[in-house]
């Protein structure tokens, strides 16, 4: 799946994967901006 069609079909699960990093102790989240 291509990265910007997960932003587009899939917000909430983009989210969520963000908010699994940060809970995971991740100190920087690198994305786009599309």
């Amino acid at each position: 799946m291509l990265c910007e069609l997960a932003n587009i079909q899939y917000p909430s699960r983009v989210l969520q994967i963000h908010r699994e990093y940060c809970e995971a102790g991740a100190n920087a989240i690198k994305t786009n901006t599309l």
